[in-house]
């Protein structure tokens, strides 16, 4: 592949919700779609994600993998998959996965349609705006959608910036295809209970950038351009979790990195992370980890 890594840090998918190596990346605006090509490892501890108001498209590139999914009694579903293999993901809730690399790692496509993409296709289709709600096969094949994947998957890894237009094209033409396929037809639905994939990142990235300052309700629901009261009600609908324990969790996760990875005394990092007060910094540590700040750095270093 003639791709360079793209210039962000470690960057995961879905908000940080799945670990893994961001390869390439393209966006085409408002009302297109969002594409991010990952480098996943095995991972053993299962991850929440969270639901989103798109349908979401993972297509397998290279390699192959064991996946796991959290099903209805409590277990787990397992399939492997290899290149070629698709997972539809259009779930109105958060849901668990894991994975086991068969192979060092294994490469994978995720692809966003936005919701005015999806119901240009629905006019198109039907006649009606009205967002058609998916089918979500695991491991499923179809030669149109793996094959507009596959040019997407091309452009995306090709030397240069990818070409708007083409990616443009091709989001048009997978929406139509998608709907055609996995459209499920016993249930239709106006308008999903959840954030849409780009608010939801915008509002992450401000908590990430701001975790040392005191958590804003109404600075949230501004970058969701939402109510304070109807921000919190969707937010959770697509975390699992209210606004603020969400911004306490990345708060604690910080921390944790930073007794891993750092030397900075206790005080220092509980500060990082917007505790000014060293007694309510080791409270909150304890009731997420169960360990005091300085337990867990302890038992990371032994």
């Amino acid at each position: 592949m003639n791709a360079k890594p793209f210039p962000y840090p470690k960057a995961n998918w879905l908000l940080g919700h799945l670990p893994g190596e961001l390869v390439a990346h393209a966006e085409t605006g408002a009302g297109g779609l969002i594409a991010h090509l990952i480098t996943h490892r095995t991972i053993e501890t299962p991850v929440l994600v969270p639901a989103v108001a798109e349908p979401l498209l993972v297509w397998i590139a290279t390699g192959a993998a064991r996946v796991e999914e959290r099903a209805d009694d409590g277990g787990w579903r397992r399939i492997e998959v290899g290149p070629g293999d698709l997972f539809v993901v259009d779930s109105d809730e958060p849901y668990e996965l894991r994975w086991q690399a068969l192979g060092e790692s294994f490469q994978a496509l995720h692809v966003y349609l936005s919701v005015a993409l999806v119901e240009a296709a629905a006019l198109a289709l039907y006649g009606q705006r009205q967002r058609p709600s998916l089918r979500e096969p695991s491991g499923a094949r179809d030669a149109w959608v793996s094959a507009l994947l596959e040019v997407m998957h091309r452009e995306m890894t090709r030397v240069g910036v990818p070409t708007t237009l083409l990616l443009e094209g091709v989001g048009q033409a997978l929406a139509v295809c998608v709907l055609r396929t996995f459209t499920d037809s016993n249930v239709r639905i106006e308008r999903r209970g959840a954030l849409p994939s780009i608010q939801l990142r915008a509002v992450v990235q401000h908590m990430r950038d701001h975790l040392a300052e005191p958590f804003s309700l109404i600075v949230l629901s501004s970058i969701a351009g939402l109510s304070p009261f109807h921000f919190s009600r969707v937010f959770k609908r697509s975390a699992a979790s209210s606004p603020r324990d969400y911004f306490i969790g990345l708060r604690v996760k910080e921390a944790r990195r930073l007794l891993r990875e750092t030397t900075m005394p206790v005080i220092e990092v509980g500060l990082a992370v917007g505790y000014e007060s060293p007694s309510h910094f080791a409270q909150m540590f304890r009731r997420a980890t169960g360990m005091t700040p300085t337990q867990f750095r302890g038992a990371s270093s032994s």
